[in-house]
């Protein structure tokens, strides 16, 4: 087999595996166990921090791949969700949240709100009177206006 053969069929046999990657994750090794295969396995909390009474949060998360549908929280409930990042590192998930008159729509997580916002594969999200929070730290600001397509 010549030197050109030889690479040739590692390249194929290097996609094929990356191919089978990318299909069968998340997969589950053991009950409650995922292993993400060749990627990383995150996992992200969007946590209803409104005054106990108030009106209800609705809120509507999605990636490219994965719509999680419309969701209605109360005071202190949360929403949460396991995933397997992108091989390509091009992993996209976003939120639209409404309160009363108000509206955000932001990014949950990518690869830039890992380094920035995300701690051991963990992105931690609260919505509060004043605004969206991860650990604490302020990162968006409500939107008064009611719309479809707002963007940060």
């Amino acid at each position: 087999m010549s030197q050109i053969t030889r690479m040739k069929a590692l390249s194929l046999f290097i996609l094929f595996i990356i191919i089978i990657a990318n299909i069968l994750q998340p997969f589950p090794i053991v009950q409650g166990i995922e292993v993400c295969v060749g990627t990383k396995l995150r996992r992200v909390f969007v946590v209803n921090g409104l005054p106990e009474g108030s009106n209800p949060l609705t809120l509507h998360c999605q990636s490219g791949d994965d719509d999680l549908g419309n969701r209605t929280l109360s005071s202190r409930q949360e929403l949460d969700w396991k995933f397997c990042t992108n091989i390509f590192g091009k992993t996209l998930y976003f939120c639209h949240v409404w309160w009363g008159s108000k509206s955000a729509a932001f990014d949950v997580y990518n690869k830039d709100i890992e380094k920035n916002y995300c701690f051991g594969g963990l992105c931690h999200w609260e919505i509060f009177p004043d605004g969206i929070y991860s650990f604490n730290v302020k990162v968006h600001d409500w939107n008064t206006k009611h719309s479809s397509s707002l963007g940060f």
